[in-house]
């Protein structure tokens, strides 16, 4: 546990939150794509505690403590007649305190980066010491703590008398579909601070709400009317770009001659607390260790909204990650999917990646563009061969062999780490490839065909499985003797001898997308479409959902009217407080895309189609 000031404490591991959306900043921006209960990473999120009357009040609640004075709560319908909390950023501003602030977050370097960026902007204008010498163009000597926070939402920190300012916060944030989220809340007592509770309780001191992008703060400096003239068109052009390199995705820099203005966006956590009596520190942590089963995935991209993922890869310890998305660019993260950063500027119809063993070399395909290489982690990238319908794409332990498929079209291969490609396969519609970690063994399947193999590095290539199937997806093992492949809206198949015969899997018939291994086989993956996540343990042999996971404890089952032979029915957003009581925790239903699992098969990590990018541990 992390210390950011003597006796206060932040919130620095995943933590489960209700997620909400909106944002208090200088303009709107678009909701989040659901409302859930789920596990968000909130470590450099602004932490800041409000009153949890505030919230019930909006609800129709009003309490003395825990004991119910009045309630709008409708006992048959099993609900509030609020779904909706809104609270404005009048609401939230009049009751801060350095006492309520748990964490600012990302909001540590505002001030010096802003700094940093007006030092950059003096310095190629050619009067640098024009900066150095004008405290005016510093914002409270560089520093962002708890009391400038406090003082940015409360409006008491504009000065546009000195050139420097923030342009006025304004906006609101919501948290939707509050009933249901209630109804999860005491079940599974995500919080821990609902034991024998129930949803007609409303929000408990302890809850948390997480916005992703909750917070815009924008900074604004008038440079002075002398600096026109040091600073022509062609000068700005470079300066824009060099602090657009440098801001980050979550830091948007613009300027003119006489002013810059830096805005920045941050995650926000709303810990709901009982005043007067809480303050920063003395609250209870909340609990990270409920029923999700053994893999509590984790929501790693909830910095960039609801996108459409395509292809995600790992390096073999899972550390270097790379992401791509449909019509848009490709991300990279060295730190295990905790933070991306986007790695090349073409948009482009990525449909697969692949990294290497240390994740140096990768690797990426663009349906209807080229092949694409990096040798340095992402950091830069050539395009090669021609413009092709690239479907997927796979890569050897050391990149240096490397294997591309071509919708309607044939395989080709590299043996020069991608920089040369030859023409070896026929013609079909290939939709997925993979390889052993030296690269020798390879299969391939095709899209309303079959499935082929390879043992000389791609060079040959036979059929070996007769089985006419809209194929999607092919995994190997690093040796090759364990392979995994699966059908769209059909069964996933396995091999035990390097893909020479398959056998249908115990998986139930699904919209399967895509399937990855481990380096030794033992740790499996699948995803389904609009369907969950399944993960195996034992080479294949046995089977569970990984995203969601039931929680009705067994003796209530009967007082619920729950058959056990129907839990598997259960839908995540039902009610769970009436004769159809059905509860799960976990990630929703998404339509799942790709998946990617290290060589040890600790790591893994999947995207979906109109969602986030996710991230659990298998053990």
């Amino acid at each position: 546990m992390s210390v950011i000031f003597p006796g206060l404490e932040e919130y620095n591991e995943p933590s489960f939150s209700f997620r909400g959306s909106g944002q208090y900043g200088i303009a709107e921006t678009p909701s989040s794509d659901e409302e859930l209960l789920d596990k968000f990473d909130i470590t450099d999120a602004v932490q800041v505690m409000v009153d949890v009357t505030k919230f019930n009040r909006k609800l129709g609640l009003i309490k003395d403590g825990a004991t119910v004075i009045n309630s709008l709560f409708h006992p048959t319908k099993d609900q509030f007649p609020v779904d909706t909390v809104r609270i404005s950023m009048d609401e939230f501003a009049n009751d801060i305190c350095i006492s309520h602030v748990i964490s600012i977050g990302r909001f540590d370097t505002l001030y010096s980066d802003f700094a940093r960026y007006v030092r950059t902007y003096f310095q190629h204008s050619g009067t640098s010491s024009l900066f150095e010498n004008a405290s005016e163009y510093r914002i409270n000597h560089d520093v962002f703590d708890k009391q400038e926070l406090i003082d940015v939402l409360s409006g008491r920190h504009n000065n546009p008398d000195t050139g420097v300012y923030m342009t006025s916060i304004s906006g609101s944030v919501q948290l939707s579909n509050v009933n249901n989220l209630l109804r999860m809340a005491c079940y599974t007592n995500a919080f821990n601070n609902r034991d024998n509770l129930l949803n007609s309780d409303g929000f408990i001191s302890g809850d948390l709400i997480f916005i992703p992008n909750g917070i815009q703060f924008q900074l604004n400096v008038d440079v002075g009317f002398s600096q026109k003239l040091h600073n022509s068109k062609d000068i700005l052009r470079q300066l824009q770009k060099t602090l657009n390199t440098t801001g980050g995705d979550d830091t948007i820099v613009k300027m003119t001659p006489s002013n810059i203005t830096k805005t920045t966006v941050a995650p926000l956590v709303l810990r709901l607390s009982n005043f007067p009596e809480e303050t920063a520190d003395n609250y209870i942590l909340p609990r990270t260790d409920i029923n999700t089963g053994d893999y509590k995935w984790i929501n790693r991209g909830h910095a960039y909204g609801s996108r459409k993922w395509t292809s995600i890869a790992l390096s073999s310890t899972g550390m270097n990650q790379l992401v791509g998305e449909y019509d848009g660019y490709l991300y990279r993260s060295g730190d295990y999917g905790t933070t991306w950063e986007q790695c090349i500027v073409a948009e482009r119809l990525w449909s697969c990646l692949a990294v290497s063993d240390t994740g140096q070399y990768q690797s990426a395909t663009a349906y209807n563009s080229f092949v694409y290489i990096s040798n340095d982690y992402g950091g830069t990238w050539t395009n090669v061969e021609s413009e092709r319908k690239w479907s997927a794409i796979a890569i050897s332990s050391t990149g240096k062999y490397q294997t591309a498929t071509v919708m309607d079209g044939s395989i080709w291969t590299s043996h020069n780490y991608g920089v040369s490609w030859n023409n070896v396969g026929t013609t079909k519609r290939w939709k997925s490839v993979a390889m052993s970690f030296t690269g020798q063994r390879q299969t391939a399947v095709s899209f309303g065909e079959c499935i082929y193999i390879s043992n000389d590095y791609g060079l040959g290539w036979v059929m070996v499985n007769p089985l006419h199937a809209e194929w999607a997806s092919v995994a190997l093992s690093a040796s090759g003797q364990y392979q995994l492949a699966c059908i769209v809206k059909g069964l996933v198949y396995s091999s035990t001898d390097f893909g020479v015969s398959w056998v249908p899997t115990r998986l139930e018939q699904m919209n399967w997308s895509c399937v990855a291994m481990c380096g030794t086989g033992q740790y499996q993956t699948a995803v389904a479409k609009n369907g969950d996540i399944y993960v195996s343990k034992d080479y294949g042999v046995v089977w569970a959902n990984s995203t969601r996971r039931q929680t009705i404890p067994v003796a209530h089952l009967e007082e619920f009217g729950v058959k056990p032979a129907d839990i598997q029915k259960f839908d995540y957003t039902a009610s769970i407080n009436t004769k159809s009581t059905k509860a799960y925790i976990g990630v929703k239903t998404k339509a799942w895309t790709s998946v990617a699992v290290s060589f040890g098969g600790n790591i893994q990590s999947s995207i979906a189609w109109d969602g986030s990018i996710y991230m659990s541990k298998m053990f």
